[in-house]
């Protein structure tokens, strides 16, 4: 679907219109908006690949940046059916996660290519001294730091979707009416559908959207406003 419309919504908007289609389970319309998130949020992808950087705290070298931005932007892309939640936080959030996850593994790619390229892992050379030893003993360190990467990296995300969850509880309990409050408990805490909530309180969809769309306005305000 190619909607002309869509480049000139904004990041909230196009989020909206995104878990609008999702709901309905329309894949093609939710690949033209996911696109259109993608591509109005490429500065920040740029950005998150610019300041990133390894567990033991070693950045990109300067000149892989760009490629990394595109793995890191076809990734995102990939993601269409991955995105689960309604709010330009939680997209922020989870944004933060897949191109976090994009750069470590294009470092890895980029490290398995150059032990590629300078020899095999049991090469063996001489030192300086006539002695024989592996050309790549320091592989076996390289594959220790990636095995903590991996742990870092899961205990990372962990934390992150914790803080994350906590901080959208907060938020949502700040919430003055209580009508939008109920509601977004049951969509970002309960994780229900828009359906679901509807039987539930035995109300319209449409009053459904309208209460979630003044609940997520007031959300957003108590958010930007400051965390506990």
């Amino acid at each position: 679907m190619s909607s002309p419309e869509l480049p000139h919504l904004r990041v909230d908007e196009l989020i909206e219109l995104y878990a609008h289609h999702r709901e309905r389970r329309d894949l093609e319309r939710m690949r033209a908006v996911w696109e259109a998130l993608v591509v109005t949020t490429v500065d920040r992808i740029r950005q998150l690949v610019k300041v990133f950087h390894f567990p033991g705290g070693e950045r990109l070298p300067a000149d892989r940046v760009d490629d990394a931005i595109q793995e890191a932007y076809l990734l995102v892309l990939s993601k269409v059916e991955k995105f689960r939640g309604s709010s330009e936080g939680e997209f922020r959030a989870i944004l933060a996660k897949w191109v976090w996850n994009a750069c470590m593994d294009y470092g890895r790619g980029e490290l398995r290519h150059d032990q590629r390229v300078a020899g095999s892992l049991d090469e063996l050379v001489s030192d300086e001294e006539g002695g024989d030893r592996y050309r790549y003993a320091n592989a076996l360190e390289a594959e220790a730091r990636r095995r903590e990467a991996d742990r870092l990296e899961k205990e990372h995300t962990e934390t992150e979707l914790a803080g994350e969850r906590d901080l959208l509880a907060w938020g949502i309990a700040q919430v003055e009416n209580d009508d939008h409050r109920a509601l977004l408990e049951m969509t970002y805490l309960e994780g229900l559908t828009s359906e679901e909530i509807a039987s539930r309180l035995d109300i319209s969809l449409e009053n459904v959207y309208q209460r979630r769309r003044r609940g997520k306005k007031r959300l957003e305000e108590i958010l930007r406003e400051g965390r506990p």
